[in-house]
């Protein structure tokens, strides 16, 4: 699935986004990566290309690294244009994400969790197909 300006919506992408979308604060990246369960080398350069697209707004805390003993993080946020395009595919990222949570719950063996995500999956793709 792709938007009118060409960035590609994968499904991780997207559930970066939602990810993003619900939070009360605005988190950083490897909080995305362990809240979305999306490796770094996945969740680093979707988070690059929706901030191209000017989809999310970014910024470095204030602290100097030396005397924290880390990396200085990088906040995001889904700017008003980045909400407009998760709202009008958030039908197709909901079924999409339920597809990859089945996929993922076949890979730890917990088949009530698949059921339940396949048909969260099957919901929504109908919902897409009738237009609501």
């Amino acid at each position: 699935m792709a938007e009118s300006n060409g960035l590609r919506l994968t499904v991780p992408t997207l559930t970066v986004m939602r990810f993003i979308g619900k939070q009360d604060r605005d988190p950083y990246g490897l909080a995305i990566c362990e809240g979305t369960g999306l490796a770094s080398g996945t969740v680093y350069p979707i988070l690059k290309r929706l901030s191209k697209a000017g989809w999310l707004g970014s910024r470095g805390e204030g602290i100097d690294p030396h005397d924290e003993g880390r990396p200085v993080r990088t906040y995001y946020w889904l700017t008003s244009e980045g909400r407009k395009a998760l709202e009008r595919n958030t039908t197709v990222a909901t079924a999409s994400a339920a597809v990859f949570a089945a996929t993922e719950a076949i890979r730890s063996g917990d088949w009530d969790q698949y059921l339940d995500q396949l048909n969260l999956a099957i919901y929504n793709r109908m919902r897409v197909r009738n237009g609501g």
